[in-house]
């Protein structure tokens, strides 16, 4: 089957606005960095970090990567859920 078009798209994925998470990620308790290890095994993504001094930050869902909302919203659950 043959199909003439008169364009062709091609996805070559996503650049991430991360402007914002850079300048931010200085002034952070954690300077932007999520404990993996401990998110694995069900606990903080921060460890432990005195929460009263200061801000987190973290970056979730196409922060990181080109994906769909449904991912963003588990990474969001998982990093928020011991706050």
């Amino acid at each position: 089957r043959v199909r003439t078009v008169d364009h062709c798209v091609v996805e070559r994925g996503l650049i991430p606005n991360d402007g914002l998470f850079f300048a931010l990620k200085p002034k952070s308790i954690n300077r932007g960095q999520v404990d993996h290890r401990a998110l694995i095994n069900g606990g903080s993504a921060f460890g432990d970090v005195q929460f009263g001094d200061g801000f987190v930050l973290a970056r979730i869902g196409d922060a990181i990567a080109g994906r769909n909302i449904h991912a963003a919203v588990l990474d969001a659950i998982r990093i928020c859920k011991d706050l």
